[in-house]
């Protein structure tokens, strides 16, 4: 999706157009969809039962949601704990790659596929480190440190819903 305003004219369907990045908004999309790649990661780590469901990596505010229970674990030791997770992985730099490959590959690797996507093209994996991954669109940076600094700021259960807020900086 790109947003912008039209400097003169307009344009229609199959014309061609000129358009630029904005570095620095770009980049930090791509820090807070990294980070929550990471946040993944670090849940993994810490061995909860939490399946992720959804993410929202937007500066407004980020957030990771999982389906899953809580149970009678307190939620400022279990942000504490995250958060010790996420800086210890930060400090080994682990890069962040991406590359396509065809579902049975996907299987092999053991990543869960989602139903909707289109099994007759290949699938973009996003892996951390030695990580499987999971499909995903879109833009990250190349290493952990790229993320700066990161910072799990609240947690919230409703449910059978976790939600993990995040900010980068």
């Amino acid at each position: 999706l790109h947003i912008g305003t039209f400097a003169e004219g307009s344009f229609a369907p199959d014309e061609l157009v000129k358009l630029s990045v904005m570095k620095e908004r770009r980049m930090l999309n791509a820090r807070l969809h990294s980070a929550g790649h990471l946040i993944d990661l670090a849940i993994q780590k810490l061995d909860l039962n939490l399946k992720p469901a959804k993410g929202y990596h937007f500066p407004d505010s980020p957030y990771v949601e999982y389906e899953g229970k809580l149970e009678s674990i307190d939620k400022e030791q279990l942000a504490g704990a995250i958060q010790a997770e996420v800086q210890r992985l930060i400090a080994l730099n682990l890069p962040i790659t991406a590359i396509h490959m065809d579902r049975g590959a996907c299987q092999s690797l053991s990543v869960e596929l989602p139903s909707y996507l289109d099994r007759s093209k290949p699938i973009r994996i996003v892996s951390i480190g030695d990580n499987p991954g999971c499909p995903c669109g879109g833009t990250h940076v190349k290493t952990l440190h790229d993320l700066g600094h990161l910072e799990i700021s609240k947690i919230r259960s409703k449910a059978d819903k976790v939600k993990v807020s995040y900010l980068v900086r």
